[in-house]
């Protein structure tokens, strides 16, 4: 099916259009993807960044009471409720960001348990006699030391846990950070291509119709010189000149006709002509009857 110039502009620039939204809706969906990972690194580095500091707060609450032990100095336990305090939102952001990751809530969720052990061990050393040697006080610090050792197990398992999501991500990241530039290039080259070859096929329609203007122009002129050459003709035909001939060789309508007139004025002419001889010749007839027809009276 032959599309005239209008469907072709329409279509071409529907295709254009086309291209650039899927060059925008691409673009959208690399950057928001960008967005997205970006957004994972981050949280990676608040989860690795919040077990650190809680382990930090309960390695603090440890030490403030291991120095109250050791010097009987109240100033060491000015903080440590407040260490508890910390400890306890610490741990409940921590779950908030592991929600989403059944085995870093676990972990998380592990080292809760951990941490109160812990707690409860350190209370139990202010309860108890405050001689640093004595056996009683010598095992729970053992079981202190015994359960920070496991936090800071369960602490790795959360940063190497961590770390590895770390390390999808930023290859994650760094993928659509260069597929996003990528596709916008490739989808604006297309969508230039396309607006170049559409360029270029309105301008040989353009050319092809003003070539076509100009022909129809020029057909149309020489067939205006053929009519009025035709016209002169019937003119001069009807004036009586018969031997008036059209030079036109064209193998169309207009020439069919030339050649039909030019036979019809030659019919003319030899019509006429006839007629005339004939009438000379009836004159010639009605002379010699006439000095016929005098002669015997003459005589």
């Amino acid at each position: 099916m032959q599309l005239n110039l209008n469907t072709k502009i329409l279509l071409g620039f529907a295709v254009a259009a086309g291209v650039l939204l899927l060059t925008a809706v691409a673009s959208f969906l690399s950057i928001r993807q960008v967005a997205v990972q970006t957004r994972h690194v981050e949280h990676t580095y608040r989860v690795i960044l919040e077990a650190e500091q809680l382990t930090s707060r309960v390695r603090d609450a440890e030490s403030r009471v291991r120095g109250f032990l050791l010097t009987a100095d109240t100033s060491y336990l000015q903080t440590y409720g407040t260490s508890q305090q910390e400890v306890e939102e610490s741990f409940g952001r921590l779950e908030r960001m592991t929600a989403d990751n059944p085995r870093q809530a676990a972990r998380v969720d592990s080292m809760r348990q951990l941490v109160e052990q812990k707690f409860s061990n350190m209370r139990l050393l202010l309860n108890q006699d405050r001689s640093i040697t004595s056996s009683s006080t010598q095992t729970i610090l053992d079981t202190g030391r015994q359960t920070m050792r496991a936090i800071f197990a369960l602490f790795e398992g959360i940063k190497t846990s961590e770390l590895k999501l770390l390390a999808e991500r930023n290859r994650q990241q760094t993928l659509y950070e260069t597929i996003a530039p990528i596709t916008i290039i490739v989808s604006a080259t297309i969508a230039i291509l396309i607006t170049l070859w559409l360029f270029q096929k309105i301008s040989k329609e353009i050319a092809a119709n003003e070539k076509l203007q100009q022909e129809l122009a020029a057909i149309n002129q020489a067939t205006s010189q053929r009519i009025q050459i035709i016209e002169n003709l019937a003119n001069q035909v009807v004036q009586g000149d018969y031997k008036v001939k059209i030079k036109d060789k064209e193998k169309d309508s207009l020439g069919n006709l030339a050649t039909s007139l030019n036979r019809m004025t030659q019919t003319l002419d030899d019509t006429f002509g006839a007629l005339q001889n004939r009438n000379r010749e009836l004159d010639q007839f009605a002379y010699v009857t006439s000095h016929d027809l005098k002669a015997p009276c003459a005589g």
